[in-house]
């Protein structure tokens, strides 16, 4: 049972399609992070954004603040129905890998895609890595995966 919902600075959705959070050890120090997606619906394109909150505490209280809202390059839909993310050490160099997945809702049936990233969530710093249509993630140190096209 939900004890208290706690708000998430800065979200600034007014229609959302979308949202998902995940938690993990981002900086392998033990201390657990929240890293939050958001699936923004303006007129147009959507938008999948991600912020981490860091030191998340055992009340879930963010006790180490905010990154700034960091795009998902390479979102494609106009129009989703719903979306996730998930942590994990996929590729086993002992940092957690980024999975986000999308439902896009094209005339006719829906299809469901995700993608990949490689190594520590970090705000973005350069443009997105990968090919036409992926789900990579930028302002990760080192490499970038992507999903291929849809």
């Amino acid at each position: 049972m939900v004890n208290v919902f706690r708000p998430i600075p800065d979200w600034f959705s007014w229609d959302n399609q979308g949202g998902g959070i995940a938690v993990g050890s981002l900086d392998g120090d033990g201390t657990q992070d929240l890293v939050v997606l958001m699936v923004n619906n303006p007129d147009g394109q959507n938008q999948g954004l991600y912020r981490v909150g860091k030191r998340l505490d055992d009340t879930g209280q963010v006790t180490g603040g905010w990154s700034p809202w960091v795009s998902v390059p390479d979102w494609f839909s106009h129009d989703n129905q719903g979306a996730n993310l998930a942590l994990a050490d996929l590729d086993h160099d002992g940092r957690q890998d980024l999975v986000v997945a999308m439902v896009d809702n094209p005339d006719g049936q829906n299809r469901g895609l995700f993608g990949l990233a490689a190594s520590s969530i970090r705000p973005a710093r350069s443009p997105g890595v990968g090919r036409p249509g992926s789900m990579c993630l930028t302002g990760f140190p080192g490499r970038t995966r992507g999903s291929g096209s849809p």
